[in-house]
């Protein structure tokens, strides 16, 4: 999965393509991370292994074993990822773990997630706990096309 997000942060304008390597089952093996926020240059290289083990710009990150989804909070497309492996059906809910590039730190945290499938290509999104909720509409190909009003995939895409 790759894409590029442009927005503004406080009154600094942002810019960060990122690329998503997954497993055929839809668990992540890499991202990376580039671009600038204000005039601050941005290169993160995450990986997991086997043992869903996490490495950040090569340092181990041992807080967040266990995971197997990257969650980019610059954008919800990653969100993606959990969606096409889960195969929820209407009224489901799962729980996932997923390793979260917290915005604008840029370290990762663990985060605890839960998604239920409401209707088709509607899921209801919590994570922090349930203190975070969101709607999620997703097109068939479970790609995220909006995100609680606050995100939306541009047309064409």
């Amino acid at each position: 999965m790759s894409g590029v997000a442009n927005f503004l942060h406080g009154r600094k304008p942002c810019s960060l393509s990122y690329l998503v390597t997954c497993s055929s089952d839809w668990m992540t093996k890499s991202a990376a991370v580039k671009g600038q926020i204000g005039l601050t240059p941005v290169e993160v290289d995450i990986r997991r292994d086997e043992q869903n083990c996490w490495t950040l710009n090569g340092e181990q990150q041992p807080h967040v074993a266990g995971c197997v989804d990257i969650d980019l909070a610059f954008t919800p497309a990653t969100n993606t990822l959990p969606l096409r492996r889960l195969q929820l059906k209407r009224g489901q809910a799962e729980k996932v773990l997923a390793a979260w590039l917290v915005f604008p730190t840029l370290k990762l945290t663990q985060l605890h997630q839960t998604y239920e499938l409401r209707t088709a290509g509607e899921f209801h999104y919590t994570s922090n706990g349930g203190r975070f909720r969101a709607t999620i509409a997703a097109r068939p190909s479970k790609l995220v096309a909006e995100y609680s009003g606050l995100w939306i995939q541009e047309q064409g895409l």
